[in-house]
């Protein structure tokens, strides 16, 4: 069906119903206030049917490593790598900031937003914002500090007093993560770490 006169809204108001079942049929129902068109009422699309599992049955063969990544392309950032990334800061070395911009999985520690969130209300660091949607806008995952990354950061040798650090440190053992840092006192835990 083609295009009508537009519906004025008190007209709209009262026979709405059949206004909807006439869009639904495919006619182009306009509505107007004061003579000027407002507003179209358009069908919103079925959603799609039922979805059923199977579809390629017999045909997938996943090996057991399936989720295991290259520690390459898993990295964790340490709390001015992920600043400095969210800033585009060029004190982030170009093959960090390569690293990160094509890496599949890139981890953020929960420990890195509690430094951030310190640093913010002792007004050593302003912004960001809204972390939580930086991680989403940049496809970080959130990485929870679970017991067992207590204890192990707990039982490092102390070589670092940094808290923080050696959260981010006993997590990237445990996860099988690359640290992605400046601080190169980190190295002497012996664990995967990239130049930030």
């Amino acid at each position: 069906m083609g295009a009508t006169e537009p519906v004025n809204v008190y007209e709209a108001k009262t026979q709405l119903s059949k206004l909807i079942d006439r869009a639904m049929a495919g006619e182009d129902v306009v509505i107007s206030r004061s003579g000027r068109p407002m507003v179209r009422l358009v069908p919103v699309p079925a959603g799609p049917a039922r979805r059923t599992p199977g579809s390629a049955r017999g045909q997938i063969r996943m090996s057991a490593d399936f989720d295991e990544l290259p520690a390459a392309v898993k990295l964790l950032l340490d709390t001015h790598a992920l600043l400095w990334w969210l800033a585009d800061d060029s004190r982030l070395d170009q093959s960090a900031a390569d690293a990160i911009a094509g890496a599949e999985f890139v981890a953020v520690s929960a420990a890195s937003a509690w430094e951030i969130g310190i640093k913010q209300a002792i007004g050593k660091l302003s912004g960001p914002k809204d972390l939580a949607a930086e991680f989403v806008t940049n496809g970080f995952t959130e990485l929870p500090v679970t017991v067992a990354h207590a204890l192990a950061a707990g039982a490092l040798p102390p070589h670092h007093s940094d808290p923080f650090d050696r959260m981010l440190v006993a997590q990237s053992r445990l996860e099988g993560l690359t640290l992605v840092t400046r601080d190169d006192r980190l190295a002497g835990y012996g664990v995967a770490h990239l130049r930030a």
